[in-house]
């Protein structure tokens, strides 16, 4: 008797397999012929339909200061001392620069960057070629200096005292007519190789 129920439960545990088996070979010939279908469509999509890669990059944005120059290539009205924060010293007077829109040079953006794009260094002021698009440093400057340009800015552009009384002062940018020209700033040593921001060290 035991020997006729292991025989049994042999025999349906056989029988339960061929079944899922079955069951398993009908199911996938019902759904290979849509995968060979889309699979087909997918194929058929003509590659001039696929934008190019280089859309991307036209549509990137980077950061530019609208200023070139810091202390003490600029003009200062008065001397002061223990301010570190762009912020603060604006809050006295808006600053101390003889050009009420020029770059107080303490270097708060350049703090906030998270890729050190912004460079405040031998009375320049610039965006590297380091810059990723993220905008952080756009809120940062209490002179609003900062902008978001394309990245296929490549020459000049106006200095924010463009237009002003101030663009009159005698400032290294104002007897360029106040244009900023980015070829005069050198590089980071990186490049930007998607508008993702990925980095990738320059060949040496």
């Amino acid at each position: 008797m035991p020997f006729l129920l292991v025989a049994l439960f042999t025999a349906l545990s056989i029988f339960a397999a061929v079944l899922a088996v079955f069951f398993v070979s009908a199911l996938y010939g019902i759904r290979m012929p849509q995968a060979k279908e889309k699979g087909k469509t997918l194929r058929q999509i003509p590659l001039e339909s696929v934008p190019p890669s280089g859309s991307f990059r036209e549509s990137a944005q980077k950061a530019i200061i609208r200023c070139g120059r810091i202390p003490p290539s600029t003009g200062e009205r008065f001397a002061t001392t223990g301010y570190t924060d762009c912020r603060t010293r604006n809050s006295l007077f808006g600053g101390n620069l003889v050009c009420a829109s020029g770059c107080l040079g303490l270097g708060t953006c350049a703090i906030s960057c998270p890729s050190d794009a912004i460079v405040l260094r031998d009375g320049l002021a610039y965006v590297n070629d380091a810059c990723n698009g993220c905008g952080i440093c756009v809120d940062i400057c209490p002179k609003g200096l900062i902008s978001m340009v394309p990245v296929t800015l490549k020459e000049c552009f106006d200095c924010a005292a463009k237009g002003h009384s101030e663009s009159t002062i005698d400032c290294p940018i104002a007897r360029e007519d106040c244009k900023i020209d980015l070829r005069n700033f050198p590089e980071s040593g990186f490049k930007l190789l998607s508008r993702w921001g990925i980095l990738k060290a320059k060949s040496r």
